[in-house]
């Protein structure tokens, strides 16, 4: 596996360990405590290729960046108040297994 894969693998992974404590939470506090704390743990994912690169990246690089998007993306309409909690909770989920997946193919 290439650094850069394990390293995508180690951040989806974390916040999958993060994210699998929001069950547990009864307080809106501490869900929108956690989905900062996620989003945090996402900042170091790296960009599936950088400008002026002569390369095009692989669908499953590329699929899992934007996997990563999107449970970022969904975190913070999370916090912005314009979609619950839960429903951000599940849609994350999806995306990291799916991301997950893409990068361990």
């Amino acid at each position: 596996m290439k650094e850069t894969t394990a390293k995508c693998v180690n951040i989806v992974t974390e916040c999958m360990d993060i994210l699998c404590l929001f069950p547990t939470l009864s307080s809106p506090t501490e869900q929108k405590a956690l989905f900062f704390q996620c989003i945090d743990a996402m900042g170091s994912y790296p960009k599936p290729s950088k400008k002026g690169d002569d390369f095009e990246p692989k669908g499953e690089t590329l699929g899992a960046y934007l996997c990563i998007s999107n449970v970022r993306n969904v975190l913070k309409l999370g916090l912005l108040g314009v979609m619950n909690y839960t429903n951000g909770y599940d849609i994350a989920t999806l995306n990291l297994e799916l991301a997950l997946s893409l990068l361990l193919a």
